[in-house]
């Protein structure tokens, strides 16, 4: 089974901070690169490589758009009916219990995705510096550097990558 990278660019104007962070790219990445996973979260560390750090957890302070991603509503009724991206109360419950699962800071009714793990957030630096370093001949990859290097530059806007991996 492979692993999949899920990946947000996220930036703010640095005298709005308190506004929050915005998203500017969120998907799901379809370019697998484990050494690059390795050097951001020491996940599928194959090459032995020093993360830049060990998984920092999903930031408190995410994006509207990266915590609609990690996190699943509880909603009885439409988890009856199946709808993804809902979870019963009973079910989130049984998940908090068996610590695979928890309830984000905030109070909101819902719940982190227990299939998603080593979620983290890398300062725009340290991410472009990561891709330099282990994937400068994945084009993919390079790419989203490009755009995190050029929000970067932006006079009064700060960036950050935030992302976890499912399996």
């Amino acid at each position: 089974m492979g692993c999949n990278s899920h990946t947000y660019i996220e930036y703010r104007r640095k005298e709005y901070a308190n506004d929050g962070w915005n998203s500017l790219l969120q998907e799901e990445v379809d370019s697998r690169n484990y050494n690059l996973y390795a050097k951001m979260a020491g996940v599928r560390n194959y090459c032995e490589t020093t993360p830049v750090s060990p998984p920092r957890g999903f930031p408190d302070d995410a994006g509207s758009a990266a915590k609609g991603d990690y996190y699943l509503r509880i909603n009885d009724e439409l988890a009856a009916k199946e709808y993804d991206g809902y979870v019963s109360s009973e079910r989130a419950s049984k998940w908090v219990s068996e610590s695979i699962s928890f309830f984000p800071p905030d109070g909101s009714n819902s719940i982190s995705n227990p299939d998603w793990h080593s979620a983290s957030w890398l300062t725009g630096e340290e991410f472009c510096s990561a891709v330099r370093e282990i994937a400068s001949d994945d084009i993919y990859w390079m790419a989203i550097a490009a755009m995190v290097e050029s929000v970067n530059k932006a006079d009064g806007y700060e960036c950050r990558v935030v992302f976890w991996f499912d399996n």
